[in-house]
This record gives structure tokens, sequence and C-alpha cells, in this order.
């Protein structure tokens, strides 16, 4: 295959990718809730391996999709670098205002360039937008990974290789006498691990993995995954998804899900159709939910089911909202116009937000 060559057709495949993408980012932080709380701990830790993917497959479908795409040039890069600088920026000013509104106090408004920096601190509504951060550092890096992706795409594929096993070795000095940990560094600042997802994601495209059993592999490094999660994480006393980003069953479990969902044939429909679309509303709006509800965390029997499954509902159903505003342009640019769009929504959350507090003094009421 010419590495260079551009898609004829639109890859749906890569779409079922972006969705299992996007739910697992809302299930994994809608969790992080629940281990917060150490709420049911051990079904908590197997739900939250089963989310594991949800960053690695994004950057997995980006060098899928833009590494070997033509007109990537230092313009192309800070154009998408702008879009994304001028996304948090507009983020950051409309929530704050909006809470000036809510709180009748415009010194909220002082907030937003602290709010900005967050970002990149992972603190805040916006702590998700690191991977923003992050895509903006493989932009930079773009035009000398595609002239060495589609002038020599093998010795590429070999590079990533030895970059996996790097990844590899990492997690595995974890349990070691060196007891090496990459925890204190800001995820932005791991960019080993996020370069080698998204040049995976190239490699994957110039050379196609045979047509093996890969749900069901995936369903085995799943179970695997789980296992991993449930006996290591009390080793190292870390619950995040992305410490086990360098464990070979990981690797494994991205890369069978990947490669069942782009192999496997799909009927295009309107849900496959508006992944794409969906995916920042979604993205911006989820975490903010999550702050605001987190007091219905203990719904019952199963809170590690019916929790997440209430943040996906609502995050999605607010996005598609937002799809369907009358704005002018169309929400399809949502880079552009999304953000005024989608903050209108949090006066729906907070109200909602002022509820869930009612209902958990109601339930503790000697607080």
């Amino acid at each position: 295959m010419d590495v260079s060559e551009p898609y004829t057709q639109r890859i749906v495949g890569l779409d079922v990718v972006k969705i299992i993408a996007m739910l697992s980012v809302v299930v994994s932080h809608a969790l992080n809730v629940l281990v917060f709380y150490r709420q049911d701990p051990a079904m908590t830790t197997i739900c939250h391996s089963l989310t594991a993917g949800g960053v690695p497959l994004f950057f997995m479908v980006s060098g899928y999709l833009l590494l070997g795409r033509k007109g990537t040039t230092y313009k192309y890069v800070a154009h998408k670098i702008w879009a994304i600088v001028r996304y948090i920026a507009v983020c950051c000013i409309l929530y704050w205002g909006i809470m000036a509104l809510i709180h009748w106090d415009y010194t909220q408004i002082k907030h937003c360039a602290d709010e900005f920096i967050n970002t990149f601190l992972l603190r805040g509504p916006f702590t998700p937008f690191w991977f923003l951060w992050s895509m903006s550092a493989i932009y930079l890096l773009l035009p000398l990974n595609h002239c060495f992706y589609t002038r020599h795409t093998r010795a590429f594929a070999w590079s990533v290789a030895i970059l996996g096993v790097f990844c590899i070795l990492l997690f595995a000095a974890q349990f070691t006498d060196l007891r090496y940990s990459d925890r204190s560094l800001l995820q932005p600042l791991k960019m080993w691990k996020w370069l080698f997802f998204f040049a995976l994601g190239g490699v994957l495209r110039a050379y196609p993995t045979p047509h093996l059993h890969w749900g069901w592999i995936a369903i085995c490094a799943a179970v695997l995954n789980a296992a991993q999660r449930y006996y290591l994480e009390p080793v190292i006393h870390d619950t995040s998804n992305l410490t086990f980003a360098g464990s070979p069953i990981s690797l494994l479990f991205y890369l069978a899900v990947f490669c069942w969902a782009v192999q496997r044939k799909w009927s295009e429909n309107y849900v496959l159709r508006n992944a794409g679309v969906l995916f920042m509303p979604v993205y911006t709006i989820h975490y903010i939910i999550i702050q605001n509800l987190s007091p219905l965390h203990n719904l019952g029997f199963g809170s590690y089911i019916t929790y997440p499954l209430l943040i996906c509902v609502l995050s999605v159903a607010a996005s598609l909202i937002l799809l369907h505003l009358p704005l002018k342009g169309g929400m399809a640019r949502f880079f552009k116009l999304g953000p005024i769009a989608t903050y209108s929504i949090i006066l729906i959350v907070l109200t909602l937000h002022r509820q869930a507090i009612q209902i958990h003094e109601s339930r503790h009421p000697c607080g």
C-alpha cells in the first residue's frame, strides 16, 4: 500500500474506534469518582480496566489518518495548534463568564488565565484537556514524522517497535529494585507514550494486520487486563489507566480492539457518521457533569455500572442537543462555534448539581 495514497472512501471502522474511545474516556473518569470513595473496589477495578484504551485508541486513530496525509506542512500544523489553543481559551472564558453570572460575582473572570494553565496541569473542570496539549506536541512533530514515514516506512516501523519496547521496559521498571514510576510527570510530558500510539496507528495503515479473530483476542486480553489491574494496583499503589498503558497485556488489548473495529464490515448509519463531530462536545462536557453530579455516585447496588451509565447518557444527550442547535455554519465546525453552544448546557448541569446536593443531603442529614 502507498502510504501517501489519499483515502477514497470513509473507513467506518475508525468511527467505531472513536466511539469506543470516547465512551471509554467518559466511563473511566466516572469510575474515578467511585475509586475516590472506595466504593465496590473490586468491581470498580475490573470495570476500570475495560476502559483502559480510550486515550491510546484516540492517538492511534489520529496517527492512522494523519501520517501519510498529503499537505502536512508547518502551515497546516500552525493552523491546527492555533485551533486547539483558541478552543481551550474560549472554553475557559465562557465557563468563568457563566460562573460570574450564576454567582453574580464578576471577579470570577480573573480565574480565566489560571484555568487556561490548569488545563496543562490537570486541574479544574477541564482536566481532560491535557490530551489537546499532547496533540499539539504531536502536531509539531508531524511534518518530520510524515517525511520519515513516507520515505522510510520500514525503518519507521522498526523505530515504533523499539519505542514500544521502551514503553514496556519503563512499565516493568516499577516492579524492580529501580522502582521507576512516571507518576510524578504531567500527562502531556509523557510524550514517548503518546508518540508511540500515534505512530503505531500509521504503521497499522502501512502494514495491515492479518485477518485474525481479533474480537476474541480482545476479549481474552480484556480478561487478562482485568486480572493484571486487580493484582498489580496494590503493588504500585496507582489506579490510573494510563499508568498501565505500557503493559504488554494492555498493548495487546488496544491493538486487538483497533484491528477488530477496522477490519470488521460495518453498515454506515447516523451514529457512525456523527462520531467524529460528537467527540469534542462529549469530551468537553462530561467532566463538568461528573464534577457536579459526584454526589450521585452512590446509586445503590451496581453503582460501578449505573453511575458511569448516567454520565454517558447525560454527556451524549447534551452533545446531541448541541449538534442540532440551529447555529450559523453548523455544529460540524465545532472548533469555531462549539464553545458558545457547549456552555449553554452548563446552566442545565448546574441545576442538576443543586438537585444532586439536595439528594445527597437528604440521604446524609448529619453531614
